[in-house]
């Protein structure tokens, strides 16, 4: 019966993992999960062009390759002649303001086409390699608990159903591979902790670590929790035989990382004169010049193990209530494992803390040396140590009674906090082109651009306190189809009509660029209004105009079917002393 309920609470969790992970794949819109627009260039140009890219076009061009080519074929099978990303000029983390990184255009509306196919291609790999993760995290759990079911149960729910888990795990990342064959690793290193392994055995377990090293860099912080996996696996042994087959057990794990992940070293020592080609890394990554605000970073860590990134967030209070229970299960843990009713519990606790200690002083080194550290997904790999280690010492503390109620409860709770990270803290961010009119906006004259786009009213808000800007509400109607690239420009000029700032954008200020809009339809939008800090009070005359980026020439304006020039004036803008 416990074999039964094994497979299929493995099974159930392995296919919740997925699910959660394609899930937010399809919504999250692409481009917007950490570092994504540059791993899927990465694999754009390995498949269009077969070859590694350079620093100066991919800021990703630093990472080794081996999720890049398994996930060429893929990208391949769509348009991989073109990189169309439309970043958002009104970009702003200040609160109300919009946070998306890009704009979205039609192309990537389903069913999925071109380039939008081949990138979610990568993103399905994404989370397939979430189901591996899912999967050896809850065999560990059943090893070191000593094949109690409800621990694999708690080491997926604590990782692999958190909503950044997801987040990262929907998108075009290197980190998904690197975290499956890090918790892999993990498997095999609670194995040999149990049993040594013979030295083809290691030999294979070395090839595995080769592949996370070719995943990311950072993997070669698992030497040391290999390490003292194999000793702990000699243990009972007189010294010197146990360190002379340490010894031997590490040349053999060293020479399968070493055949895999070898050439690529070697690579980098001869374009970069370093294996860890440094100065790649330096060109492509923002180099930290003052000291490391280590609270700062550790309050993100936690934060961003939930949901933390550019914008997307939880509230406050799901912090604070999350941390409570983050206290209660690691008490649970704390009391299973002074219990030790597991002999695995016992000898690999030490093995599990020194792996995910490597990996904490390597993210030490790298926060010394560069900008934006404070995310968790940095750490997965210790994660997929501590988290069945803290599952596991948690369901043993628990007792059976006790136990069998809450596993279900603790995945239930797991699932909607997955849930309710996608609708409450990612999907706000990214809010859809807004519909309706509204009457008393409405100009008096009809105003056209190009005789496909009309600008049926306006208000002006000269804004209020100080750091409060102006912003331009506007209502547009599409009059026949509409690039995605059609741009507007807001200019405020003085009282003698020279230029004293402008901005441009998507016309409603959306994530969704005009493509999107449906024909005949009011769309309703609010641009900030941009003024440079030294501008001076006064009135200052507001106009706009309309091209298609990338061209020089602008739109013709019509008011009330006659011609009138390039730009069309939208009224006066009163600046005072407080903005």
């Amino acid at each position: 019966m416990i074999g039964f309920q094994e497979v299929w609470l493995r099974k159930g969790m392995v296919a919740l993992t997925l699910a959660c992970a394609l899930v937010y794949g399809l919504v999250v819109p692409l481009g917007e999960a950490p570092d994504e627009p540059g791993h899927y260039n990465y694999a754009r140009i390995l498949a269009a062009e077969q070859r590694l890219p350079r620093a100066e076009e991919e800021h990703e061009a630093f990472q080794p390759p081996l999720l890049y080519a398994l996930a060429a074929p893929l990208v391949g099978l769509g348009d991989v002649e073109q990189l169309p990303l439309l970043a958002n000029a009104d970009f702003t983390l200040e609160p109300g303001g919009p946070s998306f990184l890009l704009v979205h255009t039609a192309a990537e509306r389903f069913p999925y086409a071109g380039w939008a196919a081949g990138w979610h291609l990568m993103r399905a790999l994404s989370a397939v390699l979430a189901a591996v993760t899912a999967f050896a995290c809850f065999q560990t759990a059943m090893l070191l608990s000593g094949g109690s079911p409800a621990a694999g149960v708690i080491a997926v729910a604590g990782l692999a159903l958190m909503p950044q888990f997801s987040l990262v795990h929907g998108a075009a990342t290197n980190d998904s591979l690197a975290v499956a064959l890090g918790s892999l690793l993990v498997y095999r290193s609670v194995g040999l902790v149990r049993r040594p392994a013979r030295r083809r055995r290691l030999l294979a377990i070395g090839v595995i670590w080769g592949l996370a090293i070719l995943a990311k860099v950072s993997l070669l912080a698992a030497g040391l929790g290999l390490a003292a996996a194999i000793w702990a696996g000699r243990r009972g042994r007189r010294a010197w035989p146990r360190v002379r087959e340490s010894v031997m057990d590490l040349i053999a794990l060293g020479a399968g990382a070493g055949i895999v992940s070898g050439p690529w070293f070697a690579l980098n020592t001869i374009r970069y004169g370093h294996p860890l080609a440094w100065e790649l890394v330096e060109g492509t990554n923002a180099v930290r010049e003052g000291a490391v605000a280590w609270l700062s970073d550790l309050t993100g860590l936690y934060r961003s193990y939930w949901l933390s990134y550019v914008g997307m967030g939880l509230p406050s209070w799901f912090y604070v209530v999350s941390l409570a229970a983050t206290v209660l299960v690691l008490a649970l843990a704390l009391r299973g494992w002074a219990r030790a009713g597991s002999p695995a519990l016992r000898t690999s606790t030490p093995v599990l803390l020194l792996w995910a200690l490597g990996f904490f002083v390597s993210w030490v080194r790298w926060a010394m040396a560069v900008m934006g550290t404070d995310q968790a997904r940095l750490l997965y790999p210790a994660a997929a140590a501590l988290v069945p280690l803290i599952g596991s010492g948690a369901a043993l503390g628990m007792g059976r009674r006790w136990r069998d109620a809450a596993t279900p409860l603790l995945t239930a709770t797991m699932l909607v906090v997955n849930v309710y990270g996608l609708a409450e803290g990612i999907n706000p961010v990214f809010p859809l082109t807004r519909m309706g009119d509204d009457p008393t906006a409405r100009s008096s004259a009809t105003v056209v651009f190009d005789e496909r786009l009309e600008l049926v009213g306006w208000r002006i808000d000269d804004g209020g306190e100080a750091g409060d800007p102006p912003r331009l509400w506007a209502w547009w109607r599409s009059l026949r189809p509409l690039p995605a690239t059609s741009w507007l420009t807001v200019r405020v000029l003085d009282g003698q009509g020279n230029l004293v700032s402008w901005r441009r954008g998507v016309p409603d200020g959306g994530a969704y660029a005009p493509d999107c809009w449906p024909a005949g339809v009011v769309v309703t939008g609010a641009r900030a209004i941009p003024l440079p800090d030294e501008v001076a009070p006064g009135r200052y005359r507001l106009e706009a105009g309309v091209q298609t980026l990338g061209e020089d020439s602008w739109w013709p304006v019509t008011v009330d079917g006659t011609p009138s020039g390039e730009f069309v004036e939208l009224g006066e803008l009163l600046v005072t002393g407080s903005q």
